[in-house]
């Protein structure tokens, strides 16, 4: 049996340059996940802004008019934006890779995004 001198010299030596164990706490709200058929993202000199949206053509509002509701609306610092473009590209070619190559669907949604940003 180890004396109680011996436990503390065991736990000082500890490597010390191990970093600590980060536990991801996850609130109630958000173990659900949201669906979103449409994506934007802008952006400010200081960070990226990524707007996901529920698209439904149930619900016209108009003739040829959508409603579309926020789902989710996620700020981050660029270097995070850019580690999260570089993950996701390797998703998806890791996705391909598996599934087959992931084709875009041309739509009257898609067209008339794309056309407001120009």
């Amino acid at each position: 049996m180890s004396s109680p001198q011996m436990r503390e010299e065991s736990m000082d030596q500890k490597p010390q340059n191990t970093l600590p164990k980060v536990v991801e706490v996850v609130p109630e709200a958000m173990r659900t996940p949201v669906y979103a058929n449409a994506f934007r993202a802008t952006f400010t000199p200081y960070d990226f802004e990524a707007i996901f949206a529920h698209v439904s053509t149930t619900n016209s509002v108009r003739e040829g008019e959508f409603e579309a509701r926020l789902t989710a609306r996620v700020v981050l610092q660029p270097v995070l934006a850019k580690r999260m473009l570089a993950n996701l590209k390797e998703a998806v070619e890791d996705y391909e890779q598996q599934f087959g190559e992931i084709r875009e669907v041309e739509d009257d949604l898609h067209e008339r995004t794309s056309s407001e940003k120009e």
